[in-house]
């Protein structure tokens, strides 16, 4: 029991992201999310803003060295324009939000093929990865490529979620979590 409770103020205290962090970035969604129901290209087009990765499977971690930042991932659910190519959808996504004061100098930092970056002044950035629907399912954009690629954020989120739960005890999660933790730490390998 000892060794349990030690390895939970292990995950608490230096694995895991903590509260204000979290928080700071769960505003930033929301920010997020209004803006792009609000703007004048593609708030009619809008569906749905739902987060993804790390961030969704409660996988998210503290970042081991302070000039590191963590992600968010959301995906933003809209639908498809026909005359729109697969790399209009991101770029046209970059000068839109480049248009805002807030965003102006934050968007597209990174160069990232399938996303559109925000980074934020404290130590995290949120990836909005555009996502329309076609008669194959859910694809994403690749905008090198200028291609639609499959994707499936939800059924891979119910893989985890079911997979975390027979588990039992949130096992999952705090393991991807020490394995992110030990990737990021000791910089030897991927995960």
């Amino acid at each position: 029991m000892k060794l349990e409770t030690s390895f939970n103020n292990f995950l608490k205290n230096t694995v895991n992201l903590n509260e204000a962090r979290y928080q700071t970035a769960k505003s930033g969604v929301e920010t997020i999310t209004s803006v792009l129901q609000n703007d004048e290209l593609f708030g009619d087009k809008f569906i749905e803003v739902k987060p993804q990765g790390s961030f969704r499977q409660e996988t998210i971690i503290k970042p081991v060295d302070s000039d590191i930042d963590f992600d968010v991932d959301i995906l933003f659910e809209m639908d498809k324009v026909d005359e729109w190519e697969p790399a209009d959808y991101l770029n046209k996504l970059s000068s839109q939000l480049k248009k805002l004061d807030r965003y102006k100098d934050k968007v597209d930092t990174r160069g990232k093929t399938r996303c559109v970056t925000i980074d934020y002044e404290s130590d995290f950035h949120i990836d909005i990865i555009p996502t329309i629907e076609l008669g194959t399912g859910s694809v994403v954009m690749n905008k090198t490529t200028n291609q639609y690629e499959q994707t499936d954020g939800d059924g891979y989120a119910q893989w985890f979620s079911n997979k975390n739960t027979v588990t039992g005890k949130n096992r999952l999660v705090k393991t991807v979590r020490l394995l992110k933790y030990i990737r990021d730490s000791k910089a030897e390998f991927d995960v």
